[in-house]
């Protein structure tokens, strides 16, 4: 390798001599030479060395600085950090420490965690005020930021935050999950790929992944192995509990890779939204909009009156399966679809592409895929009706092996007091579709009128 002190005397336009001829150098030429190799050492990029960060030390905030993440532990802070990595020195502890991640408009943040745990879940010690509690992780800014999972991170919250917790905001930015690179990162690409995996969950009313209480919540997860429980009320993945305002409840999810399970508090969806504390007659809170293109789900199963993907209680389910996306099992709760709306809720669900829904299934009273159970009540001058509606499109190549409702449900279309409008074209395959009792197999639930659309005629 070339010496700086060659180089220099390359730069100035002189060759390499002998020592004799070198000796004889003037000491200006000497002088010129020494000050260029410096510029030439100080002018060079060498490569950045991030820092490790661990939990175990105290808690840790991190912003967007301009080329890297500022971080600050305790009393110290270090700027531009290009590769910041949060660990734990034994993971068999679980720190009571917070991480807080904030991106400005414009901005991202891009952080690892690699083998971390934290449990600030202190129980209900401070009484009811969530303002009192810990989050383990949260994120907030109208900037996005990237969470890379290394090996086997647990996080868990208290009362009233979510176990990695992002509240969905008319200006914030994005919270997406995922497992580019192998634990040592290496790219992907070998039969010795590792996979790195999170387990989240959330205090009362707050979902594992997502919303905390009486806010709506957003994820995206793109890779990585995924547990994630809702509290009471809560969603998994997705929304929060909503209150009596109709404020939060909402959850947007977006997934394209990775292997999911999640499990909805009561009231909340296994993937989607969270409670809707709502008027009667309004679809504001709750809302679940999921879009699933890729990956796994192994379990979703929703809470008590919940769907296992799609609206919590009173919420409006809108949920698209398409890609190479397999659903395995999606459980709804009692009165909620397996794949669609909570109780009282409507659904607008699409699967298509080469999607495979292996098992949906209500507990009862809801669709396998569809709508959750309808209203029925007085009103003075006799009973009012008040139907639920599942408006299902089947199309591609998307495969249904089984759709089942455990009672009065459809096993596609509406639950019990449910309209169902259905629509299965193109080269898309019905394996099983089952009622409860008294609800069709493809059609309307019990109680609810059969607006059946099943369009085999004009398979595109």
């Amino acid at each position: 390798m070339i010496s700086y002190r060659k180089l220099a005397m390359r730069v100035l336009g002189h060759s390499p001599v002998s020592a004799v001829k070198t000796a004889r150098r003037s000491t200006a030429k000497r002088a010129a030479a020494l000050t260029l190799t410096a510029a030439l050492v100080v002018g060079m990029t060498l490569p950045a060395f991030a820092d490790t960060w661990y939990i175990d030390n105290g808690d840790i905030s991190i912003s967007a600085g301009e080329n890297g993440n500022n971080v600050t532990q305790g009393s110290t802070t270090k700027e531009n950090d290009t590769d910041t990595v949060i660990k734990s020195n034994d993971s068999s502890t679980a720190p009571s420490h917070t991480v807080t991640i904030h991106a400005d408009e414009g901005k991202t943040v891009n952080v690892t965690l690699d083998n971390v745990t934290i449990n600030v879940d202190e129980g209900y010690e401070h009484g009811y005020d969530p303002n009192a509690y810990k989050t383990a992780v949260s994120v907030t800014g109208s900037g996005n930021t990237n969470i890379e999972l290394n090996g086997n991170n647990t996080l868990t919250s208290g009362y009233g935050h979510a176990g990695l917790e992002h509240n969905k905001t008319d200006d914030s930015g994005t919270l997406t999950i995922q497992d580019e690179k192998n634990d040592d990162g290496s790219a992907k690409g070998s039969a010795s790929d590792t996979t790195g995996s999170l387990t989240a969950t959330g205090g009362y009313h707050s979902a594992g992944i997502g919303g905390s209480d009486k806010q709506d919540g957003q994820a995206t997860i793109t890779g990585g192995e995924i547990t994630a429980t809702g509290g009471n009320g809560a969603a998994g993945i997705g929304g929060g509990a909503g209150d009596t305002d109709a404020v939060g409840g909402d959850g947007d999810v977006t997934i394209s890779g990775g292997t999911i399970t999640a499990t909805g508090g009561s009231l909340g969806a296994g993937i989607g939204g969270g409670f809707g504390a709502i008027p009667k007659d309004t679809l504001i809170g709750g809302n679940g909009t999921v879009t699933i293109s890729g990956g796994t789900i192994t379990e979703a199963s929703g809470g008590y009156m919940a769907a296992g993907i799609g609206s919590g209680y009173q919420g409006l389910g809108t949920v698209t399966i398409e890609g190479d996306a397999v659903i395995k099992n999606a459980q709804g709760g009692e009165a909620g679809a397996g794949i669609g709306s909570g109780t009282y809720g409507d659904s607008e669900i699409i699967i298509r592409g080469d999607a495979v829904i292996e098992n949906a299934e209500s507990s009862g009273n809801g669709a396998g895929i569809g709508s959750g159970q309808g209203d029925l009540y007085p009103d003075g001058d006799g009973m009012v009706i008040d139907p639920t509606v599942g408006n299902v499109t089947i199309e591609g190549n998307a495969k249904i092996e089984n759709a089942k409702s455990g009672y009065g449900g459809s096993g596609i279309g509406g639950g019990a007091i449910g309209i169902g409008n259905v629509i299965i074209r193109g080269n898309a395959q019905i394996g099983n579709a089952t009622g409860g009792e008294e609800g069709a197999g493809i059609g309307g639930g019990s109680g609810g009128n059969d607006h059946d659309d099943n369009r085999l005629k004009d398979r595109l």
